[in-house]
């Protein structure tokens, strides 16, 4: 593609138009404001702090998920829930992506693989998840530390098992073998899949790693 991605087309019903328009779209979105200084929407929304799923009650869900939308609309932001999810869903849907991603860049912790799918898949086949989990601790090791910079959602595709989430995402990296800190930014997504009304992380692409 002209965007030098990979591209999930092929392994669902999307059509290339619609992924190209998407894409398009990020990407004049992306020029237009290049020359802008970058800020989280964390930050914009002064670090709202968010509880585990697995502290609250469902009705709890429902009231912390209308809480974080309220928060994102008083900022003129929008965020797309899936509406057959119930109140659980969509809560960990809001905290389920970045948390994965922070929990795999977190080398101080052992990285759990609570939310992996047990349908994962690289940039073209399918894997079983020990293989998702063996290529991230891999990807761990070569780094003696890894120091997250900054995330920022840019939209949803819709497929017909689940979604991919766009996001940007920037970390640096200081290698095990030496040498100067590398540092990655640009575009990042994520394959989402409702299993059993959880939302599961089938596969994961960031600059400088993929599975």
């Amino acid at each position: 593609m002209k965007y030098g991605c990979t591209s999930y087309i092929g392994n669902d019903d999307t059509p290339p138009e619609i992924v190209s328009a998407f894409l398009d779209h990020v990407n004049n979105f992306e020029e237009q404001h290049s020359n802008r200084p970058k800020i989280t929407v964390s930050a914009i929304l002064n670090n709202p702090i968010l509880k585990s799923f697995e502290e609250l009650t469902m009705d709890e869900c429902q009231i912390e998920a209308d809480r974080y939308v309220k928060l994102l609309e008083d900022n003129a932001l929008v965020i797309l829930l899936p509406d057959h999810n119930n109140a659980r869903g969509k809560y960990r849907f809001i905290e389920k992506d970045e948390e994965f991603l922070l929990r795999m860049l977190n080398l101080i912790e052992d990285f759990e693989p609570t939310w992996l799918s047990d349908n994962c898949r690289d940039s073209m086949l399918s894997i079983v998840p020990q293989e998702a989990v063996k290529r991230i601790q891999t990807f761990r090791t070569m780094y003696k530390e890894i120091i997250p910079i900054g995330f920022e959602p840019k939209g949803q595709l819709p497929t017909k098992s689940g979604m991919f989430y766009e996001f940007g995402i920037c970390w640096e990296g200081i290698p095990v073998s030496g040498g100067e800190k590398e540092k990655y930014e640009g575009l990042g997504v994520c394959q989402m899949a409702l299993e059993d009304g959880e939302w599961m992380i089938q596969g994961v692409m960031i600059p400088g790693f993929e599975f």
